[in-house]
C-alpha cells in the first residue's frame, strides 16, 4: 500500500509539473506577444494606397479632419492617427466615403 501511494504521488508531481509548464510557456507566450503589438509595423503599399485615397476625397470635398471626426460620430485625434498610419478597416474607409458623398472612384 505505501509503494502505491508514492507511485500516485508521483503521478500526481508530473500532473503539477506540467501545468506548471503548460502556465509558464502560456505566460511566455502573452508576453512575446505583446512585445510585438507594441512594435509599429511598417505601412504597406496598400494601406498607404487606401490612406491617400481618404485624404484627397478630404482635400477634394474640403473636409477638415476635425470636420469628418464630427461627421462619423469619431474623435479628430483617432482620425488623424488612422489616416497617418493607414490602418483602418474597409468599413471604416467606406464609413468616411459615404459621409463624404464620394460616389465614384478612379484608381490610375
Amino acid at each position: 500500500m505505501l509503494r502505491r501511494l508514492r507511485v500516485r504521488d508521483a503521478a500526481e508531481r508530473r500532473k503539477c509539473w506540467a501545468i506548471v509548464l503548460s502556465v509558464i510557456a502560456y505566460i511566455t507566450f502573452i508576453v512575446h506577444l505583446s512585445y510585438l503589438e507594441r512594435q509599429m509595423p511598417e505601412q504597406n503599399e496598400w494601406e498607404t494606397k487606401a490612406a491617400n485615397i481618404l485624404k484627397a476625397q478630404l482635400k477634394l470635398k474640403g473636409v477638415s479632419y476635425a470636420q469628418l471626426a464630427e461627421l462619423i460620430g469619431d474623435k479628430e485625434p483617432n482620425v488623424r492617427n488612422k489616416l497617418s498610419r493607414g490602418k483602418f478597416s474597409a468599413a471604416y474607409l467606406l464609413q468616411c466615403l459615404s459621409v463624404l458623398k464620394t460616389d465614384t472612384l478612379h484608381f490610375s
